[in-house]
């Protein structure tokens, strides 16, 4: 028996939480469980106790005269299985069930359920059953005992574990009875929000806050479902391809928009505060707003479309360099070893740089630092550049302050129905630049290019 640690938990909470992940984190690396000693299923509405237990099956076999002939033979379930390698050894052994709630609990455990009653001071189930004897005759020889079949008795022993998720979201697929309940320990996983800071989406060359969206999303899925059941985890969605840490577009709507619109919001007021599925988009720099549908999002406009639904919900571009976010996994066999940073070309200094987009155009010298790893990107932004002023719904606060005080110390004056840079000024990132420069819809380094059109992150190699 494992210290301190309940022999039945059921990891239940939001879905995309990591109850998986913790299941898999006290097998491998808090007891170092072997996974040979881990055995794993899933409960589905037609899954049943012949399935778990075990059951007589058809099964072919040859003669000794090399003739074939149906035979029944019993074939044992995964509990039976996992349950004889408990007994006949003392390492620990752990029956993993995923989605629990999904299957009819009671009539998938039958008569094992009396086995669930353990023992806090041993973990040892507190009651025994008589095994039906069909289970007896299998354990008779599974476990070279001694006993009749007709004798044998059954406990779960003090190394065997039952480890289960459950979506509390999907509750309501089986109702799950209170002796059941009773008989597990209940370990809630609430959503990680310092955990989904490592994540970022992107959008064309944009980069927006996997953890920001979440909260801003999340918000309004408790304001709309009054509950916390259907919300966002933090492992909801998870990288995809050679990055660790960026959740590509296609990725983010076809799982995160679809499960959004289809579970949420589809059938939803569309003039409801707490509604998400609108976004904005300029027409001579004049904001409009527009409802979304999900078919929108499979068009030539996506990205924008995403920036404009991004924008509408309060999620700001973030002012992070791409090379930064990107890392090239190494493999050897089958173990991740360690992730080589991106080789960026050099870029000569005092390379001049352009953006032009919104009406706006802006031109700047590249500047560059020696950092403790690598070049430290910065841009010289010229007198005569311009900088947008129908800034809305999206700015994130710390670039409003920049943006605030260059007017204030006079780097920047209002001149019609733009700002004007009347003084040089030194940005320490492009992106940073470019977010300030364009209000947000403006981002990255690819948004400045040469003369000839090329964009930074194409002088960088990329």
């Amino acid at each position: 028996m494992i210290s301190n640690l309940s022999n039945q938990i059921i990891f239940y909470g939001p879905p995309g939480t990591g109850k998986s992940h913790s299941i898999q984190n006290i097998i491998k690396e808090k007891f170092k469980i072997s996974e040979n000693n881990v055995f794993r299923t899933a409960f589905h509405p037609d899954y049943d106790y012949s399935d778990f237990v075990g059951t007589y099956r058809p099964m072919m076999e040859t003669l000794e005269n090399k003739e074939d002939r149906l035979n029944y033979k019993f074939i044992p379930g995964i509990l039976l299985r996992a349950y004889v390698k408990a007994c006949i050894q003392e390492e620990s052994v752990v029956l993993v069930i995923d989605e629990i709630n999904r299957g009819n609990c009671s009539a998938i455990f039958g008569d094992f359920f009396q086995l669930l009653d353990r023992s806090a001071e041993t973990g040892r189930s507190s009651y025994s059953i008589h095994a039906p004897l069909d289970v007896g005759a299998y354990l008779q020889k599974a476990l070279s005992s001694e006993l009749n079949n007709n004798d044998m008795k059954l406990t779960f022993p003090e190394n065997f574990y039952l480890f289960a998720t459950m979506n509390t979201s999907d509750q309501s697929v089986f109702p799950i009875d209170s002796a059941f309940i009773r008989r597990w320990s209940w370990r809630y996983k609430g959503i990680d929000y310092k955990d989904a800071e490592n994540f970022y989406i992107k959008v064309g060359e944009a980069h927006y806050s996997w953890a920001t969206f979440l909260k801003e999303i999340n918000e309004k899925i408790y304001f709309i479902t009054e509950s916390e059941d259907k919300q966002l985890g933090n492992r909801f969605i998870m990288p995809s391809g050679n990055s660790k840490v960026i959740i590509h577009t296609d990725d983010f709507v076809e799982k995160v928009l679809f499960y959004l619109w289809n579970e949420i919001y589809k059938d939803e007021n569309t003039s409801d505060d707490a509604y998400i599925f609108k976004y904005i988009s300029y027409v001579n720099q004049i904001e409009e707003e527009h409802e979304l549908t999900f078919s929108k999002l499979f068009n030539e406009n996506r990205n924008g479309i995403l920036k404009g639904f991004m924008q509408y919900n309060g999620i700001p571009v973030e002012n992070i360099e791409e090379y930064e976010l990107e890392k090239e996994e190494v493999q050897i066999g089958e173990v991740f070893t360690n992730y080589k940073n991106f080789t960026e070309n050099d870029v000569p200094e005092d390379t001049m740089l352009h953006i032009s987009c919104a009406g706006i155009s802006a031109s700047g010298l590249y500047k560059s630092e020696e950092g403790l790893n690598r070049k430290k990107h910065k841009i010289l932004v010229l007198s005569g550049s311009q900088m947008i002023s129908n800034v809305k719904k999206g700015m994130p606060e710390g670039t409003n302050v920049i943006r605030d005080q260059l007017i204030s110390n006079g780097i920047v004056e209002k001149i019609e129905d733009h700002y004007v840079f009347v003084k040089d000024y030194l940005f320490n990132t492009l992106s940073e630049a470019a977010a300030i420069i364009g209000g947000t819809r403006l981002t990255g380094p690819a948004m400045w290019k040469t003369e000839s059109g090329l964009s930074f992150n194409n002088l960088l190699g990329k």
